[in-house]
């Protein structure tokens, strides 16, 4: 599959010099939407903006009597017009979103005195409403929830019901509770503020919502359900699996991304038929059916088990890798044939092998793959690994923490991590392999198992998890510190701090990241190099920062939106050798971390996440 075509045309503007550098400034949020309010002539403090929204919910009868009037507004008498135009400016500023539908009317007197009415009643821009959004989610006064939920039904901008949603997110836990006001919504007459809500709790309590949101499972809404049963199998839960099969039967829209999400998690077994425009809603949804009462979870996990070399089948498998790029022809064939002979348990050796150095042994390697491809277990796809997340078999843990150092770097590891908290307890008990595993050789299972473990546990790790913050590994040390301190658990924070002294910058910048989200203006300043003295001068600034702010510091801060004011992502494309770098620049303009290992010519990039890039690249073509 090519590039979409707006890709292809960005990347054909690379080529205008042999380097071109594109860079995307991070700008301060918070203070250019105190700008547009102040500009606006608006308050910015809370009950100011929740005055602002409440003044445009309209109750359901004079919702009811705008709607009529704006029929009227082409009434064939002009008095008739005249009247219903003064009526709807009556009812004020809360008719204005029925106001601008009526502006895109296809009668001309309609639309035309929609606008007049709008001009007369001085309704806010929808982008002053999305600020004033934005400011009450830092601000987060009393009544926010309810304001926005009333008001959200009123919202005809889809950007400005983005902003609605995105501020629910953020005010949806406090404490670790969830917000009273967003559970009342689950049971709410109007479908659009039980999404909402819905959203607003599964984005910003993750496993902890689970029990709270399983029940609309069934809502009488297709949209919600799906919005549940999305969230509910993201979170590996079986039940969703066939509320989501039915909706590939429904209404086109819902019908088709049940179906996309059910086609990602089923992979290259998904059923052939595929929907036509909802005229097959019926067969494919049976197709489904077939394959999901087809998985056999203990199949899933002995696929696995033959899939995970020993150690004497990686020794083996290693050596006749390196026979590939032999001299001598018949060595290098004999090492293709045994490859194909050992079956499954070659299969990861093999896939690392195709990116090897040497072209004789990524082809050959490639070449083995496609042999061993013929039999339909010898892969251990993305797709065996969420089913098997999904059915939980007895020993599920156990073979997926065998197979991870076998798992493809990032993705494949991401996998089999996430698979992991959804079986990490079962009937409320910590699962012993995965305990087991946190005292294993390997630095990688151990952070894995750590990082599961705690995450599975809302916010009650197990006391053996913590022990990992003096793992002899850095690896293992800052993933769990970092872990443990999104989880709000305080005391791993001077574990973190030490990290800031000992990893270089590169390494540790999630770590002062996390620190900065804790800290916001009293945080230190940064040390202007990487050496030794460099990193234990920002470790000691951090501590004595932690020393004096430990009893008091607010650990929700975690919970809001992450911002990157004040710096620069630059992506850099290199037109002669088709690679580049991609690096930020702190508020000090100095960098912070840099990728240029491993691209194939950066054009874009964009932040997903804390520790997440998200990488347009002109040569990176998706076969």
């Amino acid at each position: 599959m090519s590039l979409p075509v707006w890709m292809r045309v960005f990347a054909g503007l690379a080529f205008i010099s042999a380097m071109s550098c594109s860079v995307m400034a991070m700008d301060d949020v918070d203070s250019l939407t105190v700008e547009t309010l102040r500009e606006a002539h608006l308050g910015t403090d809370g009950p100011s903006l929740l005055q602002l929204f409440r003044q445009y919910v309209l109750i359901p009868a004079d919702r009811a009597h705008a709607q009529a009037l704006i029929i009227q507004l082409n009434a064939d008498e002009y008095e008739q017009r005249e009247a219903a135009s003064e009526e709807l400016v009556e009812l004020g500023p809360g008719v204005g979103a029925l106001l601008r539908q009526a502006t895109q009317s296809p009668a001309l007197e309609v639309s035309r005195r929609a606008r007049r009415c709008l001009a007369r009643l001085g309704v806010a821009p929808v982008e002053v409403l999305g600020a004033a959004a934005r400011v009450l989610a830092v601000r987060k006064p009393p009544g926010s929830v309810d304001t926005l939920l009333a008001y959200l039904p009123q919202s005809d901008d889809e950007q400005l019901t983005a902003e609605i949603q995105a501020t629910l997110t953020a005010l949806a836990f406090h404490d670790g509770e969830a917000d009273p006001a967003l559970v009342k919504a689950l049971s709410d007459a109007q479908p659009v503020c039980r999404a909402a809500a819905v959203e607003a709790l599964a984005q910003a309590g993750g496993r902890q919502s689970l029990r709270l949101l399983k029940s609309l499972l069934h809502d009488p809404d297709a949209g919600v359900r799906l919005r549940v049963a999305r969230h509910q199998a993201d979170m590996r839960e079986a039940d969703a699996i066939a509320v989501l099969i039915g909706l590939v039967a429904d209404k086109a829209e819902v019908a088709t991304e049940a179906d996309a999400y059910l086609r990602e998690l089923a992979g290259s077994a998904a059923p052939t038929m595929t929907l036509n425009a909802g005229k097959n809603g019926g067969q494919v949804q049976t197709a489904w059916e077939a394959w999901w009462n087809g998985v056999k979870p203990r199949e899933l996990v002995e696929q696995v088990r033959k899939g995970t070399p020993d150690e004497a089948s990686r020794i083996r498998a290693t050596e006749l890798i390196e026979e590939l790029g032999d001299d001598d022809f018949t060595v290098r064939e004999r090492a293709s044939e045994a490859l194909v002979a050992m079956g499954a348990v070659a299969w990861p050796l093999l896939q690392r092998a195709t990116k090897d150095g040497d072209a004789e042994v990524a082809h050959r390697a490639t070449e083995c793959l496609a042999h061993l491809r013929q039999d339909a277990h010898a892969e251990i796809t993305p797709s065996v690994v969420r089913l098997i997340a999904l059915s939980k078999p007895i020993g599920a843990s156990a073979a997926l923490i065998a197979y991870l150092p076998f798992a493809d770097e990032g993705p494949g590891v991401d996998e089999v991590q996430d698979a992991l908290v959804s079986i990490a307890y079962r009937d409320g008990r910590a699962d012993d392999a995965l305990l087991h595993a946190l005292a294993d050789p390997l630095p990688l299972r151990r952070r894995v198992a750590g990082t599961a473990l705690a995450r599975a546990a809302l916010g009650r790790p197990e006391s053996e998890v913590f022990r990992l913050l003096k793992d002899p590994s850095t690896d293992v040390r800052l993933a769990m510190a970092i872990t443990l301190v999104e989880l709000k658990q305080r005391q791993a924070v001077p574990n973190l701090i030490n990290l800031v002294g000992e990893l270089p910058a590169e390494q540790a910048w999630p770590a002062e990241d996390l620190l900065g989200r804790l800290a916001r203006d009293a945080a230190p300043g940064e040390s202007s190099g990487d050496s030794d003295a460099d990193r234990k001068q920002r470790r000691d600034r951090w501590l004595r920062w932690w020393q004096r702010n430990a009893a008091s510091v607010d650990m929700a801060r975690l919970d809001q939106a992450v911002t990157a004011a004040g710096r620069l992502l630059v992506t850099c494309y290199d037109g002669y050798n088709g690679a580049g770098r991609i690096w930020e620049l702190g508020a000090d303009h100095k960098p912070r971390w840099e990728i240029k290992q491993g691209l194939r010519g950066p054009i874009d990039a964009v932040m997903i996440g804390a520790n997440r890039i998200l990488v347009a690249e002109y040569n990176g073509w998706v076969t």
